[in-house]
């Protein structure tokens, strides 16, 4: 396949792009820059230097099958605009009239698990959206305008919506340390201790960002199955925040020989109420790595350490 990909740099493309190349697609990528991490694997496509939040006339030289749209997914705020509902569409509006002018046809656009605005009880795609914060109202938004280009025909879509991600990257510099485990991990190395500003209790469905990467590029190339459909990436199984928070507490005293600390501030909530995600969508789509999340937080508090 021949896939255009935007964020390919981030988060999910350090984890997508090499996937992409290990299964001999081929990769354009339009990025506001390439890090000096990611020389090595930008020589192995084609990179096209521009600001997606800015509008451009860019015409391409190949043609692609389909866009992967990765900007802003996973994290739970962009670290570089006070405006994301702002950012969030024009960076989207452009991406769509890329698409338009080059004649692409497929869209896949990763949104996030935010927009159902609820970790508690059964959640598949049929569940309403409700967020509550402006990242996820930014990325309801971003949704609509990509069923709208869709409605005017300028191509088809696969929206997917990836839960709680993680997963140590060796270009440590696009990892986000803001999200659980790894806030943690940092936590416990920097100051020794894990501090929970609430009871912890809320549970969460984690996907490894090796899943995240093989169930995209499989819906890539079963485009067809899942067109114009949303589709929940998740990981399958939940943990709570005060599990992972013990969990990293364990790892880190044994691996580490010293003592860290944990402070739970509220008690709120007392209690919640079990999530389970469905995965029927996905089930079967391909095979997927096995993954543990302990290995992943040695690495992460391995890396912190040295």
């Amino acid at each position: 396949m021949n896939v255009l990909m935007s964020g390919g740099f981030g988060f999910i493309g350090s984890y997508l792009m090499p996937h992409l190349l290990s299964e001999g697609d081929h990769l354009g990528l339009i990025t506001r820059r390439v890090p000096e991490t990611f020389q090595e694997i930008a020589n192995k496509v084609d990179c096209h230097v521009h600001d997606l939040s800015e509008p451009s006339d860019l015409r391409l030289s190949r043609s692609y099958d389909c866009f992967v749209h990765l900007a802003g997914a996973l994290h739970s705020a962009p670290s570089d605009s006070a405006d994301p509902f702002g950012r969030t569409l024009d960076v989207t509006r452009h991406c769509i009239d890329l698409c338009r002018r080059n004649g692409i046809s497929r869209f896949i656009h990763l949104s996030t698990f935010q927009v159902y605005g609820t970790d508690q009880g059964f959640i598949d795609e049929t569940t309403p959206v409700s967020p509550r914060n402006d990242y996820a109202r930014a990325h309801v938004l971003a949704e609509q305008e990509v069923r709208q280009a869709q409605s005017q025909g300028v191509f088809d879509y696969v929206i997917l919506r990836p839960t709680n991600g993680y997963g140590f990257s060796v270009h440590a510099d696009v990892h986000r340390w803001s999200l659980v485990p790894s806030c943690f991990c940092r936590s416990a190395v920097e100051e020794q201790e894990i501090v929970l500003r609430t009871s912890g209790r809320q549970e969460k469905d984690f996907v490894h960002l090796a899943h995240v990467a093989g169930l995209t590029r499989a819906v890539c190339a079963s485009f067809d199955r899942f067109k114009n459909q949303i589709v929940n990436l998740a990981g399958g199984t939940t943990h709570s925040i005060l599990d992972l928070a013990v969990l990293v507490k364990t790892v880190y005293e044994s691996t580490e020989g010293r003592s860290c600390a944990m402070r739970v501030l509220s008690q709120s909530p007392e209690a919640a109420e079990p999530l389970a995600v469905s995965r029927a969508k996905t089930a079967g789509l391909v095979p997927l790595p096995p993954v543990d999340l302990a290995s992943e937080i040695v690495k992460t508090l391995s890396f912190l350490a040295a």
